[in-house]
């Protein structure tokens, strides 16, 4: 009996936001390693440019990262976009963690019986993508995210949580506020039904 993969359907609609979420592997607090994170915000944001998107909000957690991206190609694929950041990160972190001797390496890898293996950084699957349109639902998403560090007890205030773009809607958004951080763009009223 052959693997059973669950699919994920996903589309785009043009002017639609894309609520991602997904996983590191088995659900391990992978995300943990400022470089591994610092790696990840800099590999976002050459996706983004690259498929013309702007990241509007971002939480990155232990195990898993929700992000909000809004794309202007009418012709935008979610599963290009995860990948063209994603397997640049999964390789950076492998040749990362082999010079370190990382110890939790053993069980990132994943064995095949022609006794072939390969590093998984990532849940296989696509994750969650889910399409956000009109300005209830784009700043209930952004609520959502930059809770989701108080939900699990990791901060007492979303602004707490350093790997999240809550302060961004806090403080001055033209001002970086941490250069660990990715780049965002404010939601503006021409996004909103």
């Amino acid at each position: 009996m052959g693997i059973h993969r669950k699919t994920v359907r996903r589309y785009h609609e043009h002017g639609d936001l894309h609520l991602f979420t997904f996983n590191c592997y088995q659900r391990l607090s992978l995300l943990t390693d400022p470089r591994v994170v610092c790696g990840l915000s800099r590999r976002i944001d050459k996706a983004l440019l690259s498929h013309k998107c702007k990241r509007i909000a971002f939480v990155y957690m232990p195990e898993h990262v929700h992000m909000l991206v809004l794309p202007s190609s009418p012709t935008f694929e979610s599963e290009l976009f995860l990948k063209s950041f994603k397997q640049p990160l999964s390789r950076f972190v492998h040749r990362l963690w082999e010079t370190d001797n990382y110890p939790a390496l053993p069980r990132l890898m994943v064995h095949y019986p022609d006794r072939s293996q390969t590093f998984r950084f990532w849940q296989q699957g696509g994750g969650h993508d889910q399409n956000i349109r009109g300005e209830r639902r784009i700043l209930n998403a952004t609520h959502y995210i930059h809770r989701n560090p108080l939900r699990r007890g990791l901060a007492a205030t979303p602004m707490d949580w350093k790997w999240s773009s809550a302060r961004f809607y806090r403080e001055e958004p033209e001002r970086p506020i941490d250069p660990d951080l990715p780049e965002l763009h404010s939601p503006t009223a021409d996004l909103f039904d």
